[in-house]
């Protein structure tokens, strides 16, 4: 299953997570109701496609400029993005995200996909942050730590002990699972 990050809001919202303000919009007129929702200041516009690549693709910008936005969403909607993990035809953009820019002291890679070899869910972290995870893939695979999933036992504590001490957080005891 591939899911975009502002569905990733959707789910964690509904879950009780602590989650930024965001908007999703999909016409560029819904531009002045989101940016009046979100309030004043910077604001990120981010595609929301299953690509990498976005932010060098230009289609990760940062204004607090009304009009740059507008635009910016236009564009995005009427041209596909192509960029290395999309080939030249590129994905077309049905969706942007709109939140309030925030300052970043770290970032982290976290990600899930289904290992097709090992037939099972991979979860992996990263210190090194996930705008470039390809790149440290490629030049420092032992930055991206991993943990095979069992499919009917779920993500053991031993397991997210490993990887919350991979990214150098304390460590959290997750509370007892019945079975």
């Amino acid at each position: 299953m591939k899911i975009h990050e502002y569905q990733a809001r959707q789910l964690l919202v509904a879950a009780g997570a602590p989650v930024p303000k965001f908007e999703v919009i999909d016409k560029p007129e819904q531009v002045a109701g989101a940016l009046k929702t979100l309030g004043t200041g910077q604001v990120v516009v981010k595609a929301q496609v299953h690509a990498g690549g976005r932010g060098k693709a230009g289609y990760v910008i940062l204004s607090d400029n009304a009009a740059e936005i507008e635009k910016n969403v236009k564009r995005m909607l009427a041209e596909p993005m192509v960029s290395k993990q999309t080939g030249p035809d590129g994905v077309k953009v049905q969706k942007i995200l709109l939140a309030p820019a925030v300052d970043i002291d770290k970032e982290y890679y976290v990600g899930m996909v289904i290992d097709r070899a090992k037939n099972c869910p991979v979860m992996m972290v990263s210190k090194e942050g996930g705008v470039e995870i390809e790149e440290v893939a490629a030049k420092n695979p032992d930055a991206i730590i991993k943990e095979w999933i069992h499919p009917l036992l779920g993500l053991e504590a031993f397991q997210l002990r490993r990887l919350t001490a991979a990214l150098g957080w304390p460590a959290i005891m997750p509370s007892r699972r019945h079975r």
